[in-house]
């Protein structure tokens, strides 16, 4: 009864909810964070992306889809350990035994999203995924944006990749070749952003042998992306300025 009297208050003076289910309270609520915390990772399945091996920690609905959403749109950055869990778990999967350096390199997020967040959510994921990965993994900035891309909501497949080719490269030559390079992101949608740093890793000389996301699409979602306005293929757009306990959260922890 207690928590519940809380949660409701959270809700009503804090502008609270939970980002998985939207019901009142302060965060993930418990049901919420027992969800994710039963989610496995899977392999991606993008055919026209023509990725390395590439593991994701759930399917891109919620709660997940709540979670990644408000972590990025609504600076929810106490969300940033329950979605680097799941990414750690998938890049076990990609690589469970392998004995070479681990080297985590993320999908390079554009500078005016930065500032508009106050953080690059990519790097943060990435780096709070190789804490629970173990001391010997490192992430590395190593690529950056050449331009920026044009919008991707409504594109198709095909579409996106054209207008994500050569928008990335990378920022100085790997220091060893002995290790085992992993790109990261949040979500996987038709994989053309992660076949783009696939391709400017390679053609810096960095020795790329996975993917991992948090979260990947649903095929099934794919197919209408271009037609249905629905499908959760630009979720980047779904803006919304965030709480009072968001913003609390986001300077105590700059």
């Amino acid at each position: 009864m207690y928590s519940r009297l809380v949660d409701a208050a959270a809700e009503v003076l804090l502008g609270g909810g939970c980002p998985g289910c939207r019901g009142p309270g302060l965060g993930l609520c418990r049901s919420c964070r027992a969800v994710l915390a039963r989610l496995r990772p899977s392999p991606v399945v993008r055919p026209l992306a023509s990725l390395p091996s590439c593991w994701a920690g759930g399917p891109y609905h919620d709660p997940l889809r709540g979670a990644v959403v408000t972590c990025k749109e609504r600076g929810g950055l106490t969300l940033v350990p329950f979605l680097a869990d799941l990414l750690a778990g998938a890049v076990r999967a990609l690589d469970p035994d392998g004995s070479a350096p681990l080297v985590l390199v993320p999908v390079p997020t554009a500078s005016t999203h930065v500032r508009e967040r106050g953080f690059d959510v990519t790097h943060q994921l990435a780096a709070a995924a190789a804490r629970r990965l173990g001391k010997s993994v490192r992430v590395e900035r190593a690529l950056e944006l050449v331009r920026q891309p044009l919008d991707q909501g409504g594109l198709s497949q095909a579409q996106r990749w054209q207008n994500l080719l050569g928008t990335q490269r990378t920022r100085a030559a790997p220091r060893s070749r002995a290790v085992r390079v992993v790109v990261v992101d949040d979500v996987i949608t038709t994989g053309s952003t992660m076949r783009e740093a696939v391709r400017a890793l390679g053609a810096g000389g960095w020795p790329v042998t996975g993917c991992a996301a948090v979260a990947q699409v649903p095929l099934r979602y794919l197919r209408d992306a271009s037609t249905d306005s629905s499908a959760p293929v630009s979720y980047t757009h779904l803006r919304a300025h965030e709480t009072v306990l968001d913003l609390v959260c986001r300077l105590l922890l700059e």
